[in-house]
C-alpha cells in the first residue's frame, strides 16, 4: 500500500463495515472498553447505550477485523502518544488503519485514527533502526 494512495473510503463507512462486533473508542481522558458497534450516522455512532463522535477519538479500536495482505510497516507520529511503529492497512479519506503490537495487548490490535490525530507517517524496512 502507497502511503500516497489512498481508498475512497471515510472512517464513517470503515465503522459501518463493522456493525455489531466489539470496538473501544479512546480519546483523552476517555477509554470507553469494548462494547458492541450498534449503528453508524451521519455524525455519531451508537456503541451499547451510548452515542460518540468518532472523529474526536485518539483511537478507534476494531477487534476481529482482519489484517490485509500486503500491509506496510510504517512509523507513525500523532498527536496524543509517542512515535510508533505499526503496519498500514488503510488510508482512508480521513482516517488511518493500522495494525499495531502492543506490549500489554495479547493480540495484535486493528485500530483507526482520525487524520485530525495524525502528525505523520514514513515507511520503514525492517532493519531501520526506529529511535
Amino acid at each position: 500500500m502507497s502511503l500516497l494512495k489512498s481508498s475512497r473510503m471515510s472512517l464513517l463507512e470503515r465503522l459501518a463495515r463493522h456493525v455489531s462486533k466489539e470496538i473501544a473508542l479512546q480519546a483523552r481522558d476517555f477509554d470507553s472498553g469494548p462494547g458492541v458497534l450498534r449503528h453508524v450516522g451521519k455524525r455519531f455512532i451508537r456503541v451499547d447505550d451510548g452515542y460518540y463522535i468518532p472523529y474526536v477519538m485518539e483511537e478507534i479500536v476494531l477487534f476481529g477485523a482482519a489484517r490485509r495482505a500486503g500491509a506496510e510497516r510504517v512509523l507513525t507520529h500523532t498527536t496524543y502518544a509517542p512515535a510508533f511503529v505499526a503496519l498500514l492497512n488503510r488510508t482512508g479519506i480521513d482516517f488511518l488503519e493500522l495494525t499495531v503490537d502492543r506490549p500489554d495487548e495479547e493480540e495484535e490490535l486493528t485500530i483507526l485514527i482520525p487524520f485530525n490525530k495524525v502528525i505523520g507517517v514514513r515507511s520503514i524496512g525492517e532493519s531501520d533502526d526506529i529511535q
